[in-house]
């Protein structure tokens, strides 16, 4: 019944709103908790039109991190964005999880079919797999600063993970947030106050105890880009580290349909630092006709 009335409050604004300015529409934000194996998920939507999903918890943060996207996208879009679990108002995952079936079940609660999906960090990875899983439901793909399954990245890299999440452990959340901006890929330039109280909120959780995703697939995302069909558009910070910019050529020579765009004056969190600049190019892909 929850399902039910998610997918109907859904239905009837779009109803409503359809008589009202695209203004007002995406000034009205909905929300609610959908039902998933083991917990729920909350989500918040807003806006009229395409589908667009959001996703977020792969950068150390919940679905704040798109607060610069989720209104002013909403102008153009039925714009959804949720919390991971583990993160945000979503229930603690408490068994062995997929998120990519997560995913399925907060689309499915709101009677979604095909929906374009933009995922950062290490969401651009559920991304691919929802889209290699339920290709017929993805009409775009938009990663941003990805992170993809298989991808190797440098004992280097690996150290400077395991020191910020050491510093959560023996100093908190505060210590933490500090320590995450000292990097010098992660925020370089703009939208460091709003990187640290993200990051200061979602501290608890990201200690939080992790259950299995399950097992690793016999071939990871980055050995099947080739089957994934969808147009994708990547979006790059100049300023991330070296190694995710490589990532990036890879992911540009291995999926059929994908463009790139780098934008300047941005590390990692190119969702914060140049959040109108990363909407226009979103928004002008989105309406395109590769997308469409």
């Amino acid at each position: 019944m929850k399902h039910r009335r998610a997918s109907l409050a859904l239905a009837c604004v779009s109803a409503v709103a359809s008589l009202a300015p695209a203004a007002q529409v995406a000034d009205v934000v909905r929300s609610g908790y959908a039902e998933a194996q083991g917990g729920r998920i909350y989500y918040e939507a807003s806006g009229l039109g395409p589908h667009v999903v959001f996703l977020s918890g792969g950068n150390w943060m919940d679905l704040g991190e798109w607060d610069g996207q989720f209104i002013a996208l909403s102008r153009s879009f039925q714009v959804i964005r949720y919390d991971a679990r583990g993160s945000g108002r979503s229930d603690a995952p408490v068994a062995e999880i997929s998120r990519v079936l997560d995913l399925v079940a907060l689309l499915d609660a709101l009677r979604l079919g095909q929906v374009h999906l933009v995922g950062l960090s290490r969401t651009a990875d559920v991304a691919l797999d929802f889209a290699l899983a339920y290709p017929d439901r993805v009409l775009s793909l938009v990663l941003v600063s990805p992170i993809v399954g298989g991808w190797e990245p440098s004992e280097e890299y690996r150290r400077r993970e395991v020191a910020l999440v050491s510093v959560l452990h023996k100093s908190g959340a505060k210590a933490f947030a500090e320590a995450a901006l000292d990097d010098p890929y992660l925020v370089p330039s703009g939208g460091r106050r709003k990187a640290a109280r993200l990051l200061r909120a979602n501290a608890e959780r990201v200690l939080s105890p992790k259950p299995s995703a399950g097992p690793a697939p016999v071939t990871p995302t980055i050995g099947r880009l080739a089957e994934i069909r969808a147009p994708v558009l990547i979006i790059l910070g100049e300023e991330d580290d070296p190694e995710i910019l490589r990532l990036g050529d890879v992911l540009v020579s291995g999926l059929k349909a994908a463009r790139r765009e780098i934008l300047r004056g941005a590390g990692h969190s190119v969702n914060l630092e140049r959040a109108r600049k990363l909407n226009k190019v979103v928004k002008d892909f989105l309406l395109g006709p590769r997308a469409r």
